[in-house]
Formats: structure tokens, sequence, C-alpha cells
């Protein structure tokens, strides 16, 4: 096999294509246009920002026919990428625009100019349209049989498809170091030595994960518990945790900051959950039992008294011993209880949102009843699930949205930037509870400061809120 290698601008690319039997494709071994339109536009959208793409692989193939010679190329490798090139320069595909609200786009790409932004190849700026045109490819023209071309399109395509995961620990930004360091990582020294970087034990010891060898894994367990934690904290429900959605928080999050409350706090109660249970002895912990362990050790710890810690061990091993006592009635006549609002939903779409809620909220119940915790003096702070509710309750809209006086404002507050105000204020002794919370902005919340102002609802009833232990 002998190799030729050559540039191309994109413009001669097109223009062999444009003659039908320089460069074909090969239907015996090649696959059909498989690529969907958000891949093609991508591509094209690496292209204008100046990114060398892959190596293209074209076979010279000789043709003789009587005394008349031939010559032309067959695509061995690239084939969706040219047809990618063709379509944008022969139709009317519409490029994508960084600063789409459904865009997954990372935060500083969308802060950079985009002239291409929803345009088409015609519609491209001149400059733009010359730019593209004059991009170079890199193009390997192989002369080879039959059987060796074959052979080199399945080197060329036999290295295992990367798994999701393994695609997003190439990505920069400090949500993938943050992932990384808390699922651990596969590293090789020069030497060639294997080493763990990161990992916590509550990942490779209780649940027994292998982030070296599980080709991501565990990185993306933690990816989904941390973006259900996270988004739960900002909207104040589950959210459903898809491929497509993890992607988007990748790219989105480029800029998140590794040293914020959401990450501290997550990896506080990470470490806090392994010291409480590193003498486990029971059956390794499952995904779906860490997710509500974490739950409600953020919403348990700094509001109760932490004399509950010491006995969460026990009560999830009870936990665990009946909800697997209670697998075995899946099919009887009148299935357990824990089995109808647990254990079903830990096999049939068990990453909906409406699983991990019914999850959550089984599991939520069953082990406040077995802790017991006992609230500590009232708080200043209200409890995540007293937020929850309130949020839920008004849909995020204020509080003091029917007092023009005070909010002018009807429209729903996202979770995250919402304000929790105590209707007494805390300092006459109002309770952090639901009879006293009210869900406001912050302009609002400071507006009213230390004032006890009722909340006047829609039907004109107040609310006048609660003190502790007020009768």
């Amino acid at each position: 096999m002998k190799t030729e290698l050559a540039t191309w601008s994109i413009g001669q690319l097109l223009e062999v294509r444009g003659y039908k039997t320089m460069l074909v494709v090969n239907d015996e071994y090649q696959r059909g246009d498989v690529w969907t339109e958000s891949q093609r536009q991508m591509l094209i959208d690496s292209i204008l920002r100046g990114f060398h793409l892959p190596l293209f692989y074209f076979r010279l193939k000789e043709i003789n026919i009587e005394s008349m010679r031939s010559d032309r190329l067959e695509v061995v490798d690239g084939q969706q990428r040219m047809l990618a090139i063709e379509k944008f320069c022969t139709t009317n595909m519409l490029l994508l625009d960084p600063c789409a609200a459904n865009s997954r786009f990372p935060e500083h790409l969308r802060q950079e100019p985009c002239s291409w932004a929803n345009r088409t190849y015609n519609a491209l700026d001149p400059e733009d349209r010359a730019r593209f045109d004059r991009a170079q490819l890199s193009i390997a023209k192989v002369k080879a049989d039959d059987n060796e071309v074959r052979d080199l399109f399945i080197r060329l395509n036999s290295g295992s498809d990367l798994k999701p995961q393994e695609r997003r620990d190439a990505l920069p930004g400090h949500f993938c170091e943050f992932i990384n360091d808390v699922g651990g990582r596969l590293y090789r020294t020069p030497e060639g030595e294997k080493l763990l970087k990161g990992g916590r034990p509550l990942f490779t010891e209780l649940m027994k994960l292998r982030p070296m060898s599980d080709r991501g894994t565990t990185r993306e367990f933690v990816a989904r518990l941390a973006i259900l934690l996270f988004n739960y904290r900002r909207v104040g429900r589950f959210t459903e945790i898809t491929q497509s959605s993890i992607d988007d928080f990748y790219h989105v999050h480029l800029n998140w900051d590794l040293n914020a409350q959401d990450a501290s706090s997550m990896n506080e109660s990470i470490e806090d959950i392994y010291v409480h249970l590193k003498d486990w002895e029971g059956p390794r912990l499952l995904k779906h039992e860490v997710i509500h362990t974490l739950f409600l050790w953020v919403e348990l710890d700094g509001q109760y008294k932490s004399d509950w810690k010491s006995r969460f061990s026990e009560c999830l091993a009870r936990f665990k011993r009946q909800r697997l006592d209670a697998n075995k009635t899946r099919n009887h006549a009148q299935p357990d209880p824990m089995w109808i609002d647990y254990g079903q939903f830990t096999s049939s779409n068990a990453s909906k949102a409406d699983s991990i809620q019914q999850r959550h909220e089984f599991f939520r119940n069953w082990m406040m009843r077995e802790l017991k915790p006992q609230p500590l003096a009232n708080s200043r702070v209200f409890p995540p699930h007293v937020k929850q509710q309130a949020w839920l309750e008004v849909d995020g809209v204020c509080a003091y949205s029917n007092q023009p006086e005070l909010c002018q404002d009807a429209n729903r507050i996202d979770f995250y930037e919402a304000e929790f105000h105590h209707i007494v204020p805390y300092s006459d002794g109002g309770s952090s509870t639901m009879d006293n919370v009210a869900v406001t902005h912050r302009a609002c919340n400071q507006k009213i400061g230390a004032q006890h102002v009722p909340v006047i609802n829609a039907d004109g009833t107040r609310r006048n809120g609660a003190k502790v232990n007020a009768s």
C-alpha cells in the first residue's frame, strides 16, 4: 500500500466531487448519509471557526477499459464529513445560532461574534464564504488492492466507539474537572503505570464502582447525581437526566465555579456520608440508594440535631433488607407497599423525574420515621423541603405580587434566585416553617426588611405568618 498526502481546499473537494465519476463512495462497505442535521451544522460551524478536520482517506483507483485509462478516487474514511459539506453548499441548510435558547454552545462561544448564525451557504457574508471555500483539508490518497483497502477501512474503524462519558471527559471546563475529581479517572504515568486520580470512597468502596476500568460509568453516575442536585436547588424539583441533558450541562457550564457552594456542599456531604457509613457490612449500595441518601442528608444536615447521623447506617440497612423482601412480592396478587411505592420505580423508567420523585418521597418518609431526627431550635434558615414546597405551591410567583406597593413583577422567579422571607420576622420569634414562609424577589424581601407584613392572597385572604410554639 502506498500513501500520498495532499492538501485540498473545500472548493477543490467540491470541484472534484462535482465530477460524478472522480470521487465516489463504495456502497459495498460504506454507510449512507447517517449524520443528523445538528451533527452537520456543528461540523460546518467548526470549519468556520478555523478548526482543522481529521484526515480524509481516498483510494486512488485506476480504471482500464480496452485502450482507455482513467483514474478515480473512492472514499475510504471521511464520507459523513464530505456529505455534510456538500449538503451545506448545495441546499438551504441553516447554521446554528450560539445565542439561541436551545443552543448547546458554551458560554464563552455565546459571547463571541458569529456572523454566520442562522445563515445558509448562499446567505453567508462574502468574507465568510471565501474563508469557508479556502479552508484546508488534509487528504491521504492510497494505492491499494481491494483486500488492502478493506483492511484499511476496518483498521480506521476498529477502535471501540467512545461512550458518551468518555467524550465528555475530553471537554474543557471546570465542571468536567469537578466530575473527574469526585468520580475518579484513570491516568498513566510516562512509565505506563496506571493511577487513579480522585474518586471518593463512597463510590469506590461502598458502591464498588471501578472508575479505572469502567470507561466512564462512575463519572457518568456522579455527573447525573450532581446535575440532579444542582437542578433541584435551582428549580425545586427533580428533573429528568438524559444523555443529551448531561451533554448540555457540560457545554453550558464550562465556566462553572469549582469553589462555589454547589461544589463544596456536595463534596462535604459525600465525605460526611462516607464517614458515617464506612463500616457498612451489607451488600454494596446501589445508585438509587445513594441518590436518595444524598438528598435526605442535604435536607437534614444543619436543620436537625446531628445524632441522626449515627443511626443512619443501621436504618439504611433495614430499608435495604425490607426493600429486597418487598421485591420478592412483585408478582403476588397484593405486592408489598414498598414494591408498589419504591421498588418498581428502580427498574421501570428509573431515570424519569416522576420516578425519582416518587422514590424519594417514599424513602424520605420511611427514613424519617426510623431516624426520628430532632429539629434544632428555630433556625433562621428554612429547611430545603420547606423552600421546595413553598416555591412549588406558588409556582415561583412572588407572594407579594398582589400588593403593588411592595411588588410590581408577577413573573415567575427562578427557584435558585428566589428569596424565602419570614412573614413574622425571625427576630420577633417567627418560625422557619411552611406557615411562616413567603417566596419573594430579593428586592421585595429587602424592601420589607424586619417588618411584619402579612401576605394578601389572590382571593383576598391574608396569611399572617406564625411564631415558634404559637398556640
